[in-house]
This record gives C-alpha cells, structure tokens and sequence, in this order.
C-alpha cells in the first residue's frame, strides 16, 4: 500500500491521500489530529485481525477510539467515516480466483493496476456499522458502487454507466475484511443436497452476451459462439481492449466487420468496456482486501505512554514474536532472542546508538541491564535515566522489523510471525531523551531506512512528534546525503479557529536540507 488517507475522524475533515514514504514525520499542535491519523493504522490492524460485524473494531487490543459515535467527527453534516488506500501496481498474475472456483476465470488483465480505493462507513438503524459505499479508480476509469445496510448494492456506476440493474442480485461476501468484496449468492445442481455459496467469480456475464449480441452480432448468431468471444475479452486501457477484440479470430463475419469497424468512442464499446470493468471489479477487490489485510497484519505500532523499568520481571516461557505497544513485554522478548540475535542486537544499538542491552536469568525472575559505550560495567535498566526505558522499546522493536536472524537454542521452540511488519507507526519516540540523543534517534530511523532499502525490503516508519530537534535532524542527514529527499516527508496537522476542523499539508525538504512549504514560526510559542 502506498498512501493513505482518512475523512471525518474526530478532528480531522479530511486528510486526503497522504503518500506512506519511507520516513514520515507527523507533527502539528496538541489535539491537531495528528496521533489520530497515525492510530488509524493499528486501528486497521486490529479490525483485521479478528471477525467483526462491521468492517471496523473501534476499540481492540491496539488503540481505543471508542464507537462510531465516539469516532466520527461532531459536527452535523458528517454521516459516514471514510478511508482511502493507494495500491501500487498490481501484477496481473496476482489477480485470480482463489475463493470458490465453481467457473472458470476470464482472461486475465493485460496490463498492471495501480488503484485507489475508498470506503465510507456508515452506521445503520440496528447500531451496526456497514460500508455504505466504494470508490474504485485506477487508468482513467471510476467504479462507484453503493450498499445496504443488508450488504445489497443498490448503485452501481462505472464511467457514468449505470448497471445496477444487472448487478441487483450480488450481495457481499462473509469473507470481507474491510473492503466490500461481493459475489452471486447461488446453487450449484446437486441432487443429494443444496448448499449456497458466495462466488466472486465471473458476474455479468448474462448482460455482456446480451449487450453483444444486440450489437455486435448477427441476430440468428448461436449462443455458444458469442459466449465463445465473451470468455476471450481481455480487460485493459480502451485502446489495448479494442486491438485485442479485433484480433479474436471467431464470432462470424457480422461480428469481426463490426469490431473492425468501431473505435474507442464508439458508445457501444464504452458500454461493453464498462461491463467488464464492472465484473472485474469483484476479483479486483477480493484480491485489494487480502493485501490490505496482509499490509495491516505488518503494522507495528508503540504507543507514547510506555511501561516503566521494573528491577526485575517474572519469567515467562512464552514465544514472542513482537513488542508490544506499551512495550510491556521488553524483557520476555529480549530473553527469547537465540545468542545470534542477542548479539545481533548489541552490535546494531551500539552501532547507532552507542549501548548494548542484556537480559540476566536469575530464580524465575529476568532483569533487563544496559551498559553505554564508554561506560565498564551494564547496569539494571531501574537505576539508570528513564529515557531508556522509554527508548528500548521503540529501538528493538524496529531492529526487529529489519530482520534478524532467526535462530534458536535446542530447547527453544520459535514460530515466526505469519507477516512481515513493514510499517512501523511510533508516538513521541523523543520523550524523555535528550536532544543529542534525539539526534541519534533520527539517525537510526534514517539508517533503518536505508538498510531496508539495501535489503530489498523497504519500510515505512511513521513518526508523531514534537520534538524540533529530531525535524531539524532529519533536514542535516538530507544536506549531507545520509537520506534521500525523496525518502522523507514531514505531514503538518494545523489546528482550525473556532468550529473548523484541522487541515493538513505536506513539506518536504530539498537538496539542502531545508522544508519546503513550512509555516513560518510553527515552533514558536503562540502569538509570538
């Protein structure tokens, strides 16, 4: 996923697509909507990760937004929570049938697709939320359908098309996460028993036949035939469309003196375009849900109130796979680390951050000991500054992301995440931290990214501060080509006067290292 972007929550009226680059800076005054926007991420997570009635959990095991009363923004005229998400290029081959396959799939896409994607969410009578409405863009077209409450679609317009008629018997699948994926409820023929299913597969195909054969076809024209032609359609930008049309060597010769005979302007062919579109609609978004809840399953998210250092922690033989957000679990998933990575991660934190951290086992408690570089000795986390404790967390979480090593002992037993974690989503990473230290916090995030880079394996690190120091880090590490410009971006929530509602903007920084687009004195103090 490649941007993303939210209307009505809370504070915000509307952030608009905001490009996810690999270095993302948050920053805005208090209750500018800036920690809203970014707790949207792990809201996706949690949404995703188990059955809901709706396509959101507002309240789960990462962050707390309450109901959908709680979440959409006050103000009389907001009646829907929307959500939009930016996909890269889809490779055609990824784009199949891999639910119920009970008919064969049509030919597949000609070329990639980059598409957006939005949904609104509405709530309905019952108090139960349902998306009310999907937005599909991608090449020059649009694909806007409407639901019921019920799951029904109700409307259905591709390119100023109007084809609900020929959709009014789908309705969405039980297998939707949080895009509205839809289907044919229908029966196979079995003689024993009747059992319903919900297919994505090939729709409107009974409209494109018909549409083809009052078109494009000699009326007394067999069924076979056209139907023949109509598996043959490739789905593409007009013009590759119209070629390959041209180019099926069937249909008899009313259909290929026809065909030959017609342009991309033709209405005809803008109809018979907007029917596929329509039915490739369903499998595009059957594919979109299952990469956003893959992209969602790899969020990784700390929150800004993190546990403090304890003397010492309960040992628990427990596999742990990830931080938690209020990094609760630090010494649990220290002490499962093989000797490989324990030493992985020393090397990494001196290397940027100049200290090491280590795990002692002593009478079923663990304690956690940290030692600077230019100190002799480590000592336990509990006697030394509280920024640590507030730091650690947020360092393994994200040398954790980059790949370690994953090795155990004999006795242990290890099972790795079923998704690799790609965006990492941090508030207030400098609390407690010294400005020098908040320097070298911005040097870490700046080297992760370019580690991840190097690896192939890019990452988006998403940052909410208010920290100038670490804004004004990131513009020297750009000057002196320590990162790209085009790898980093600072997002600015600007509070409205009165009843209006935050607005946002984008700078960037330039060769030099200096913001583009920046409000002149956004740290001073106000009115001054």
């Amino acid at each position: 996923m490649k941007a993303f972007g939210i209307r009505n929550l809370r504070s915000i009226a509307d952030t608009g697509p905001v490009e996810l680059r690999p270095l993302t800076i948050l920053v805005g005054k208090n209750s500018s909507g800036k920690s809203t926007f970014l707790r949207a991420l792990p809201l996706l997570r949690q949404s995703v990760e188990v059955r809901t009635t709706g396509p959101i959990l507002w309240y789960g095991d990462y962050v707390d937004f309450g109901s959908f009363e709680d979440s959409i923004r006050q103000n009389k005229e907001a009646e829907a929570i929307s959500f939009s998400f930016g996909f890269d290029a889809i490779p055609a081959t990824n784009l199949e049938y891999h639910r119920y396959r009970f008919h064969p799939p049509p030919a597949p896409l000609l070329s990639d697709l980059a598409v957006n994607a939005e949904i609104s969410i509405k709530k309905d009578t019952n108090g139960t939320t349902y998306v009310s409405s999907c937005l599909l863009s991608f090449w020059s077209d649009t694909i806007q359908i409407q639901f019921s409450p019920a799951g029904r679609i109700t409307g259905f317009d591709v390119n100023g098309d109007n084809l609900t008629s020929a959709t009014s018997d789908l309705t969405l699948l039980p297998s939707a996460r949080v895009l509205p994926v839809f289907g044919r409820k229908a029966t196979p023929r079995l003689k024993q028993r009747q059992i319903f299913f919900y297919s994505p597969a090939p729709i409107l195909y009974p409209a494109i036949e018909s549409h083809l054969k009052a078109n494009f076809f000699h009326p007394l024209t067999r069924e076979t035939t056209i139907r023949a032609v109509a598996s043959r359609m490739f789905l593409g930008r007009p013009n590759d469309m119209l070629t390959q049309l041209q180019e099926i060597p069937l249909g008899g010769k009313t259909f290929r003196r026809r065909i030959q005979g017609t342009t991309v302007s033709d209405p005809r062919f803008a109809t018979l375009r907007n029917m596929l579109l329509a039915m490739h609609s369903a499998e595009i978004l059957d594919h979109l849900d299952d990469v956003l809840a893959e992209f969602a399953a790899g969020i990784r998210y700390i929150a800004p109130v993190r546990a403090t250092a304890e003397r010492y922690y309960r040992a628990q033989d427990l596999a742990v796979n990830e931080i938690d957000f209020q990094g609760k679990n630090l010494a649990m998933f220290l002490r499962s680390l093989s000797s490989a990575d324990q030493d992985s991660l020393s090397n990494w934190t001196k290397k940027h951050l100049s200290f090491s951290v280590e795990t002692v086992g002593e009478r079923g408690h663990v304690s956690l000991s940290l030692r600077e570089t230019q100190e002799q000795s480590y000592y336990n986390l509990a006697d030394i500054g509280f920024g640590f404790s507030q730091v650690l967390p947020i360092v393994v979480q994200l040398w954790s992301m980059l790949g370690r090593e994953r090795r155990v002992g004999p006795t242990q037993r290890w099972t790795p995440p079923a998704t690799e974690s790609r965006l990492f989503a941090v508030e207030q990473p400098e609390l407690h931290l010294h400005p020098s230290f908040q320097a070298s916090l911005a040097d870490t995030f700046a080297a992760a990214v370019s580690e991840a880079a190097s690896q192939s394996k890019p990452i988006t690190i998403l940052i909410e501060t208010h920290s100038q120091t670490l804004v004004n880090r990131i513009g020297s590490l750009v000057a002196q080509q320590r990162l790209r410009p085009k790898d980093v971006q600072v997002i600015l929530f600007e509070k409205g006067t009165g009843d209006d509602f935050s607005s946002v903007r984008t700078a960037h920084y330039d060769e030099r290292g200096y913001l583009t687009n920046w409000p002149y004195g956004f740290f001073e103090p106000q009115g001054q």
